[in-house]
């Protein structure tokens, strides 16, 4: 499985998400202001495991995804 990252809103509204965290995180932090404005309260950075790999289009073929340990065991064995 593959982390995910999402900036969520504490009313459960993903507003923004990436395979990258640092996208999210630069995201989160460049962004907060703006999405207290707009009346989100408690936006935090969280990632959720997905078995949906990341886009090739998207994120190019060089990108590594982090993946959960779960399957980070799994696939060393």
């Amino acid at each position: 499985m593959y982390k995910y990252y999402e900036v969520v809103a504490k009313c459960g509204t993903i507003l923004y998400g990436s395979y990258h965290q640092s996208e999210a995180e630069f995201e989160l932090l460049s962004e907060r202001d703006g999405y207290k404005e707009d009346g989100y309260k408690g936006v935090k950075l969280r990632w959720t495991a997905t078995e949906e790999a990341p886009s090739a289009k998207v994120y190019g073929k060089t990108f590594k995804p982090k993946m959960t340990s779960v399957l980070a065991k799994h696939q060393q064995s």
